[in-house]
Protein backbone atom coordinates (compact mmCIF):
# COMPACT_ATOMS: atom_id res chain seq x y z
CA UNK A 1 0.00 0.00 0.00
CA UNK A 2 1.38 3.55 -0.98
CA UNK A 3 0.29 6.42 0.86
CA UNK A 4 1.59 10.08 1.13
CA UNK A 5 2.00 10.73 5.20
CA UNK A 6 1.73 14.53 5.31
CA UNK A 7 2.39 16.73 8.79
CA UNK A 8 0.99 20.78 8.92
CA UNK A 9 -0.24 22.36 11.52
CA UNK A 10 1.11 19.76 13.91
CA UNK A 11 -1.04 17.23 12.59
CA UNK A 12 -0.32 14.25 10.45
CA UNK A 13 -2.96 13.62 7.18
CA UNK A 14 -2.38 10.69 5.18
CA UNK A 15 -3.81 10.54 1.05
CA UNK A 16 -3.17 6.73 0.05
CA UNK A 17 -2.44 6.20 -3.67
CA UNK A 18 -5.95 4.60 -4.93
CA UNK A 19 -7.37 7.77 -3.34
CA UNK A 20 -5.29 10.21 -5.42
CA UNK A 21 -5.96 7.91 -8.20
CA UNK A 22 -9.43 7.85 -7.93
CA UNK A 23 -9.43 11.35 -7.48
CA UNK A 24 -7.68 11.84 -11.00
CA UNK A 25 -10.30 9.27 -12.34
CA UNK A 26 -7.37 6.86 -13.61
CA UNK A 27 -7.40 3.59 -13.33
CA UNK A 28 -4.88 2.22 -9.97
CA UNK A 29 -1.41 1.66 -11.43
CA UNK A 30 1.90 0.68 -9.35
CA UNK A 31 3.79 4.75 -9.64
CA UNK A 32 7.60 4.95 -10.74
CA UNK A 33 9.94 6.43 -7.81
CA UNK A 34 9.99 9.71 -10.30
CA UNK A 35 6.08 10.03 -10.44
CA UNK A 36 6.01 9.30 -6.46
CA UNK A 37 8.84 12.21 -6.09
CA UNK A 38 7.28 14.68 -8.29
CA UNK A 39 4.05 13.87 -6.22
CA UNK A 40 5.92 14.62 -2.51
CA UNK A 41 7.46 17.85 -4.13
CA UNK A 42 3.92 19.05 -5.29
CA UNK A 43 2.18 18.50 -2.29
CA UNK A 44 4.53 20.43 -0.35
CA UNK A 45 4.88 23.07 -2.41
CA UNK A 46 1.04 23.36 -3.03
CA UNK A 47 0.74 23.60 1.27
CA UNK A 48 3.19 25.43 1.61
CA UNK A 49 5.43 23.34 3.60
CA UNK A 50 8.91 22.02 4.00
CA UNK A 51 9.95 19.03 1.56
CA UNK A 52 10.80 16.84 4.60
CA UNK A 53 7.18 17.27 6.44
CA UNK A 54 5.52 14.91 3.33
CA UNK A 55 7.07 10.95 3.47
CA UNK A 56 5.93 8.24 1.08
CA UNK A 57 5.44 5.26 3.11
CA UNK A 58 5.08 1.63 1.05
CA UNK A 59 3.03 -1.11 3.76
CA UNK A 60 3.38 1.92 6.36
CA UNK A 61 7.40 2.06 5.90
CA UNK A 62 9.03 5.63 5.22
CA UNK A 63 10.76 5.30 1.30
CA UNK A 64 10.60 8.64 0.09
Amino acid sequence: MIEFQVLQNGEKYYISWSSLCKWAKVKWYMPSPQELIFLKQKMAETRGIPLDDVQVLVDGSPTL
